[in-house]
């Protein structure tokens, strides 16, 4: 739907989870082959994962990072320069650094989550 509807001089942001690679390989070529542009050329790509936690009091838009990083230098500053009136920017050196940085924030948050889980469960075997 997006490549179909995809304007010249757009900057495509993916901003899901996604392993590293996704934008580039994956979201690219779908987005050249139903759009009929090149990508590079006719339209751009970025990457700049979300990272609110529902429910978090503490890590609200105003007080995160929001990792952000476009596939040149141009879409790479237009990006930072847009997210920028909204929050804080920490601008990732590539896109695929980027996804791994939002992979690697998943997996700490899911090991934290285990760790407090099997504690719970062998500290407190009436609540298992």
């Amino acid at each position: 739907m997006v490549g179909k509807n995809l304007k010249k001089g757009a900057i495509v942001v993916l901003e899901s989870t996604v392993f590293p690679g996704v934008s580039e390989d994956l979201m690219a070529p779908i987005l050249e082959r139903d759009s009929g542009m090149k990508c590079g050329k006719d339209f751009f790509i970025g990457y700049s994962p979300e990272r609110i936690n529902p429910g978090d009091e503490e890590h609200i838009l105003k007080n995160i990072y929001k990792i952000v990083s476009g596939m040149d230098k141009k879409s790479t500053d237009d990006l930072c320069e847009l997210y920028a009136m909204v929050t804080n920017v920490y601008r990732a050196p590539n896109i695929k650094t980027a996804e791994a940085a939002k992979v690697i924030e998943n997996v700490q948050r899911d090991l934290n989550i285990a760790l407090m889980n099997e504690l719970s469960r062998d500290l407190c075997p009436a609540r298992a």
